[in-house]
């Protein structure tokens, strides 16, 4: 039985789907509502979003794909998917250069202390960013040293630890900031009237510091971690990934290391020339 576009939309928001998600989906099948499902329609949809970056029009095609696996699956075949190449991350920030980061903020002051404790949180547990948006009091854990991940990417919850130090600050946050912009909510990170500060308020603070972005400390948690000799398989469980391959992307970033270190240091190629 044909699925209609609308019927599609209602059922994405029944799955629990996500507001933002569904509205991309929305944006994408739009072009599909008062038309006949062929061949050739969805090809002329293909070659208007030809000069789409790869992974926006990898985004969009996955959507319509998903929606003709329902609506029409003998046209799904005419879906191909571009296959995005493995990109390392660039420019992960070492240990030496996030300490002397995390020590910017000027913590005598209300804001600076504020500013500290995001950088560390991201630092010290390997959130995202709208992961780190999301927090609220209870999902911190200062006698287990835990941090609840709720609703993380794809809907997953995991729980991570968070260090000592990086737990110090969140405490001395929690008791002499917060409190002090009278709360309405329960998410730690509040605006001046006390309500869950904007969503992309994170990344505007991180930029003051340094020019990383918030993922970017993700990449250095987790290069940091293999360097120092945390196996894989764990490393994917903190992060929340649904595939090793996705982790392993960071072996691939400390093998680089290794091998330039070795370049550097080996005196073989030297002695050679």
């Amino acid at each position: 039985m044909s699925v209609t576009v609308q019927e599609y939309l209602r059922q994405l928001k029944e799955k629990g789907l996500a507001e933002e998600t569904v509205l991309s989906y929305r944006l994408v099948l739009k072009h599909f509502e008062k038309k006949q499902l062929t061949e050739q329609v969805i090809r002329s949809y293909i070659s208007t979003i030809g000069h789409y970056q790869l992974n926006t029009k990898r985004g969009c095609l996955e959507k319509l794909k998903r929606y003709l696996k329902q609506a029409k699956p003998e046209l799904a075949k005419a879906v191909i998917i571009p296959k995005v190449p493995k990109v390392l991350p660039k420019d992960i920030p070492s240990q030496e250069e996030v300490t002397a980061i995390l020590n910017k903020p000027d913590v005598s002051t209300f804001v600076g202390l504020r500013d500290r404790v995001i950088l560390e949180l991201l630092y010290s547990t390997g959130l995202r960013k709208k992961e780190l948006w999301q927090l609220k009091v209870e999902d911190i854990d200062p006698i287990k040293q835990l941090v609840r991940v709720n609703q993380g990417k794809n809907k997953k919850d995991r729980i991570v630890p968070i260090s000592k130090v990086s737990l110090e600050w969140v405490v001395k946050y929690l008791t002499k900031v917060r409190p002090m912009l009278k709360p309405r909510c329960n998410h730690i990170f509040l605006d001046r009237h006390g309500e869950q500060m904007g969503r992309h308020t994170p990344y505007s603070i991180v930029k003051k510091y340094s020019a990383n972005g918030c993922h970017k400390y993700r990449h250095a948690y987790a290069t940091h971690l293999l360097q120092n000799g945390m196996k894989e398989t764990s490393l994917q469980r903190l992060l929340g990934h649904s595939l090793i391959t996705t982790t392993q992307v960071y072996t691939k970033v400390t093998i680089q290391d290794l091998q330039h270190t070795y370049q550097r240091y080996h005196p073989r190629d030297r002695w050679a020339r």
